[in-house]
């Protein structure tokens, strides 16, 4: 039998799959993702769950936040990923973060997941009717570039991140192409437009 793998909206039936998430990075020392752990209680999860539903029509936006949903990768009734999808680009995610942005649970790392999420984000951003997708990765990360590449995304270039100091590689997707449709290119003195 395959697997049931699906991306599915944030939902407070999905809390203790959730709370397993958590601690899986936790068991893995990655207090980047883990400290989300400080939701103690049902009630606090909740809050959150809803705070993430509300970011998709652009309600309680932190100040620089664009909409944005957030999908899980879900592994029949285990949640094994998230992935982030922002309805628009600001300047600053033109340069780097992009539209989707995705990350796979320790334990389920490596058996595939990563190109799967991609793959069924990419299928979310076209039924949102943006013809044009970007998405970033850390030059070093080899793993997140290949899963980028297996996906159909054609790299444009590298460039600083003004946050880490590390190098960016850029990529894009079509993902709802129209004829004539231009192709958004930055370079280091900003944003141009370029013909496919």
């Amino acid at each position: 039998m395959s697997e049931n793998v699906r991306l599915t909206l944030p939902t407070n039936e999905l809390e203790a799959s959730f709370r397993r998430m958590l601690a899986d990075y936790q068991a893995a020392g990655d207090h980047e993702h883990h400290r989300r752990l400080h939701y103690a209680s049902s009630n606090e999860l909740v809050d959150y769950f809803q705070s993430l539903r509300y970011q998709a029509n652009g309600r309680g936006l932190r100040a620089g936040f664009v909409p944005n949903t957030m999908y899980w990768l879900m592994v029949e009734d285990e949640i094994v990923g998230e992935t982030n999808i922002r309805h628009f680009l600001t300047p600053a995610l033109l340069r780097e973060g992009g539209h989707i942005g995705y990350r796979i649970t320790p334990g389920w790392r490596r058996k595939g997941y990563g190109t799967r999420i991609l793959t069924l984000a990419l299928a979310e951003v076209a039924r949102m009717g943006i013809p044009q997708t970007l998405v970033t990765c850390d030059t070093i990360n080899i793993g997140s570039a290949r899963i980028i590449q297996k996906n159909g995304g054609r790299f444009e270039n590298e460039l600083k991140s003004f946050h880490s100091g590390n190098m960016v590689s850029r990529y894009w997707f079509v993902t709802a192409p129209e004829p004539g449709e231009t192709f958004p290119c930055f370079e280091e003195d900003g944003p141009r437009e370029t013909r496919e």
